[in-house]
């Protein structure tokens, strides 16, 4: 998935990055990095993973599996 595709889907279950980014104690900017693959956060992808309900290397496809166990 692309980041505009996981923003989109984030909107539709009521979720925003500045939503995504209190939750988890981060800055907004962090979480738009991560979503749009500019940066990587193990606890930002599987946060959002859990929100959207899909594996983490679904959403972003440049780790293997077991990376996020």
């Amino acid at each position: 998935m692309g980041g505009l595709e996981i923003s989109f889907e984030l909107r539709k279950r009521g979720w925003t990055q500045t939503r995504v980014a209190r939750t988890l104690g981060v800055t907004q900017s962090a979480v738009h990095q991560v979503i749009f693959n500019r940066a990587r956060s193990r606890r930002i992808r599987i946060f959002i993973a859990k929100i959207l309900k899909k594996e983490v290397t679904v959403l972003w496809n440049d780790r293997p599996k077991y990376f996020y166990h």
